[in-house]
């Protein structure tokens, strides 16, 4: 059962489709994407968030910046299916608030965001803190157990 709600999930994650931005230097080749295009966080889960910040990292975006906390976006219902990819070192894209004077140039993995985003369902407001790859309020061990 599990591994079928896995691989269900993972079809989930890979159905947003994000358009990169094309740097227009000549000296890069690669494809840039500076910040997503729209997310919509009345209207889009935290699966969705988290498709985001893996196209994201695979477009070389290591950072999701926050202007300010949304309070109330994770769901309840978003926590059963979070909790399967908790494990998970998927590379993706971080997360960090504008205010925070550390900003990490490193992917992350799906997992610590995951963990991030349930930090977010238990203080009410996402981001729940100032980076997604610093110490949160509850560990994995934490939110396993329930």
């Amino acid at each position: 059962m599990k591994k079928a709600l896995r691989l269900v999930v993972a079809a989930t994650l890979s159905l947003i489709i994000l358009l990169p931005i094309k740097s227009n230097s000549s000296k890069k080749k690669s494809v840039e994407l500076v910040q997503p295009l729209i997310f919509d966080f009345k209207s889009q889960s935290s699966l969705d968030f988290i498709s985001l910040l893996i196209r994201m990292n695979m477009f070389g975006g290591a950072c999701y910046t926050f202007k300010e906390t949304i309070k109330g976006w994770v769901k309840r219902e978003d926590i059963p299916v979070l909790l399967l990819l908790l494990d998970s070192n998927e590379p993706c894209a971080n997360v960090c608030s504008q205010f925070s004077s550390h900003l990490d140039q490193t992917p992350s993995t799906v997992g610590q965001e995951v963990l991030f985003i349930i930090n977010g369902y238990i203080t009410g407001r996402y981001p729940p803190g100032l980076n997604s790859t610093k110490n949160h309020l509850f560990d994995k061990q934490q939110v396993k157990i329930g």
